[in-house]
């Protein structure tokens, strides 16, 4: 479905001139749309809310709720920008939503040795989680096809993880995730003809951060690997770029959310590398 959307998403943005700037920062030259997030954020709902059995909807309806505020956040970040702050406000809210729904990080899950938080311990953990997921594949989409790429694998592999432990629908629901990033590719793979933008980086990362705590929720906790060890392999190139970049930075004294070209996809290109090598 998102193959059938971006095309039209792709004319209006010309139309009306709907396009991400080149800068000393990026990496392209020409003008691009960066309105990609549209596209799938729209199929991966269609799908959920048309073909989902309606106990699953009614599970994740904050879910629905704080995806979609972040989505509009990011539409309006890439039109007119928005100040970081106020982006991160909105994070915690969606954190916030998500932890009151029922989505919390209730302790470090056989890892450490150590048991379950307290609430208070659960909600600081919960809101850490969401809001660095987010973060960490925002920042994360500076080259075509890694931010999409990132979340096929992240989305296939909690999918995988879903149904061997017997939740068709949350598997369901993180396949449906990998078909529309896979559609969105389409455009985005090599010579991109749209970004992501943040409108999609954000909604992808809170999607992550989802599928991230329920996995680890539902997960059983006897095996050879702790559930924690699964679910940190599959978001361990955005989330280990996003505190590498964060300890570089506060060791040089600077703001962490200071904006440079310090990412590893930044430094493999440094190198030569093409973006579709990155």
């Amino acid at each position: 479905m998102t193959t059938l959307l971006i095309p039209p998403i792709l004319r209006i943005a010309n139309q009306k001139r709907l396009f991400d700037l080149p800068d000393h920062r990026k990496t392209h030259l020409t003008p691009t749309p960066a309105l990609g997030g549209v596209g799938f954020f729209i199929s991966f709902w269609l799908v959920i809310i048309c073909l989902a059995d309606f106990n699953f909807l009614s599970d994740i309806r904050f879910v629905l709720v704080a995806a979609t505020l972040l989505f509009l956040v990011g539409v309006q970040d890439d039109l007119v920008g928005v100040d970081f702050s106020v982006k991160f406000v909105w994070q915690a809210f969606a954190a916030v939503m998500l932890f009151l729904s029922g989505f919390q990080m209730e302790g470090f899950y056989g890892v450490f040795g150590w048991g379950d938080l307290p609430t208070w311990g659960a909600f600081i953990m919960t809101l850490l989680t969401v809001v660095y997921l987010i973060n960490a594949y925002n920042l994360i989409d500076g080259v075509n096809g890694l931010a999409g790429s990132l979340g096929v694998v992240g989305s296939a592999g909690f999918g995988a993880l879903f149904w061997w432990n017997g939740e068709p629908e949350w598997s369901f629901m993180a396949m449906t995730m990998t078909g529309v990033l896979l559609g969105f590719l389409k455009y985005n793979y090599g010579k991109a003809k749209i970004f992501m933008g943040d409108n999609g980086s954000m909604f992808l990362g809170l999607m992550m951060s989802v599928f991230f705590i329920h996995y680890l929720n539902s997960a059983p906790a006897a095996g050879a690997v702790p559930p924690l060890l699964w679910a940190l392999a599959l978001v361990l190139v955005p989330a280990f770029d996003l505190l590498r970049v964060f300890a570089f930075r506060l060791l040089k004294r600077q703001s962490p959310f200071s904006a440079d070209r310090t990412h590893i996809h930044h430094l493999l290109q440094a190198l030569g590398k093409s973006h579709v090598w990155v």
